[in-house]
């Protein structure tokens, strides 16, 4: 795909992302009117079966990991007491913990857990090794986007089909993406 049928591309995304809802505001001050499409990847990227198997294998670890941290208030406020003094939003999260803490016998708690991955395909000496999913953040405060998945995939579900003619001759990852969608 040259560079300007991928500008045109992310041209129509844009205005997709206007026409369908799929924005956020430009600032978070009061009165902010300004627009402007989320944080996405262009097209949905290929990922192997079997690094996205590991994935769904190690969530409940990481789970239960952060449960177990989330239970522990005493430790948590402990460890984080230094942060608190310089960050105004981890404040506000620790005495809504502490707050929170008391108000129950703590057996019922809600995890909201949303975990993002990037693909590595290092070059191994002598080839091969193949492309591994790392784990480069887990959020439990940051999960507002996850109700947007459904948005992408129609964005990208339409891009696919509309550019499906550009993507000869595509560059490798591109064209698998499209490939694999024809």
């Amino acid at each position: 795909m040259d560079d300007a049928a991928l500008q045109a591309m992310a041209d129509h995304a844009v205005a997709w992302c206007r026409s369908n809802g799929l924005q956020v505001l430009e600032s978070s001050a009061p009165g902010a009117v300004g627009t402007r499409p989320v944080p996405l990847s262009l097209l949905p990227a290929a990922l192997p079966a079997a690094e996205l198997r590991r994935c769904f294998s190690v969530a409940p670890t990481y789970s239960a990991l952060v449960d177990r941290v989330a239970r522990d208030g005493d430790w948590l406020r402990e460890t984080l007491a230094p942060v608190r003094g310089s960050d105004a939003f981890v404040a506000r999260l620790l005495d809504a913990h502490a707050e929170a803490d008391g108000d129950d016998d703590g057996r019922l708690m809600l995890g909201l857990h949303r975990s993002d991955y990037m693909l590595h395909d290092p070059v191994a000496p002598g080839g091969g090794g193949g492309a591994r999913i790392k784990q480069v953040e887990l959020n439990t405060v940051a999960s507002s986007f996850g109700g947007l998945s459904s948005l992408v995939s129609r964005l990208h579900a339409h891009l696919l089909r509309r550019f499906r003619r550009a993507s000869d001759g595509a560059a490798p990852g591109i064209a698998a993406v499209l490939g694999a969608n024809r």
